[in-house]
């Protein structure tokens, strides 16, 4: 894998960026409860009544938690490594705290936006000549994790369409269209990447001749992606981590699933939560909120052992038990929100 071209030199968010985060905040917040909204009321309509707590298994809930946390420190190893990619010696620790309180503004600031930015200001502010680079490692973090639902897309939800769109009917054809190939022009873009630098930049010089700016960027281009090449093990293990930290995201709804004494398979999860992935990443809903439990309503079967209200349980506990974790980083942010080396990059430019 060789992940996207470093960002350009960039400057940090602008009162004007945060007023348009505000706003995109807002509409991601309000089709998060609409969609959440139609997904209890459908459920209501059944005649169902939501599970007691007291049915809830504690063990299978703690697994659920346990494997969440896993998903969190997957993705603290995967920005790590690709920061390393980047050229940016950040610390291990520092970068942990910086994950998990990312992970708060993910989840309770509406949007991985806010989280980017908060990791984009403070490594920026310990690292002030490596803006691009930190840009850079965000990209890639986020290339990386689109690659790995294309990966569990190809190896469980394209075997399982079949019963996924009988269950789910034309809707959900045209949802697996749809992420199908979103996911698969990112997988073959990455390919495009990685196959370029085998052309020679005097060919690409050539076919661009008639275009000076074009035909300088390019080779410039192709020079940076021969160099991310040499080091390409890190873009392999930071997709590994990748997969890791999904395949833990989604074990957290299976055992979640558990606990509420529900027999949905396993397998049946890793193949539907990659299409509420590629969904979620229209600016209309929050970490999946609403989408996802529509998706679950309409595919899972009910019945054998199972009801409606079973299945939205499952849902939002297997998006609690992971929001959980995410309050961590709002803890650590109340605690202490200037990072340790932030503190120290602003004493440093304090003159006697």
């Amino acid at each position: 894998m060789v992940p996207l071209m470093p960002a350009p030199e960039t400057s940090l968010p602008t009162v004007a960026d945060s007023r348009s985060q505000a706003v995109w905040s807002l509409i991601r917040l309000v089709g998060a409860m609409v969609l959440l909204a139609l997904a209890i009321r459908q459920v209501m309509s059944f005649g169902h009544a939501l599970p007691s707590w007291s049915t809830l298994d504690a063990g299978w809930l703690a697994a659920s938690l346990a494997v969440a946390a896993v998903s969190v420190f997957g993705w603290w190893v995967r920005w790590l490594l690709f920061l390393r990619l980047a050229g940016v010696p950040a610390a291990a620790g520092e970068t942990l705290r910086l994950t998990w309180m990312a992970d708060f503004f993910n989840y309770f600031i509406f949007g991985a936006l806010a989280a980017d930015g908060f990791r984009m200001a403070m490594l920026s502010r310990r690292f002030p000549q490596k803006k691009a680079a930190v840009a850079a490692s965000i990209a890639f973090d986020h290339m990386a994790g689109l690659l790995s639902s294309a990966v569990f897309f190809a190896a469980f939800t394209v075997p399982h369409s079949g019963w996924i769109i009988e269950r789910g009917g034309p809707a959900m054809s045209g949802f697996l269209w749809t992420s199908g190939i979103a996911l698969g022009a990112l997988a073959l873009l990455t390919f495009s990447g990685v196959m370029a630098t085998k052309v020679h930049k005097n060919w690409v010089a050539w076919a661009t001749r008639r275009w000076p700016a074009v035909s300088g960027a390019a080779v410039k281009m192709l020079d940076q992606l021969r160099e991310l090449r040499a080091r390409a093990c890190l873009a392999n293990l930071g997709l590994l981590a990748s997969m890791v930290c999904l395949a833990a995201s989604y074990a957290a709804f299976a055992a979640a699933a558990r606990a509420w004494g529900s027999p949905i398979p396993w397998f049946h999860f890793f193949a539907v939560l990659p299409v509420v992935d590629a969904l979620s990443a229209l600016p209309v809903t929050v970490q999946g909120l609403g989408i996802r439990e529509q998706i679950f309503l309409a595919v899972f079967p009910s019945g054998a052992g199972n009801d409606h209200a079973q299945i939205l349980a499952v849902s939002l506990t297997g998006f609690a038990v992971q929001s959980l974790w995410a309050l961590l980083g709002g803890a650590l942010i109340a605690w202490d929100s200037l990072p340790a080396f932030a503190r120290r990059t602003s004493r440093s430019k304090i003159t006697p």
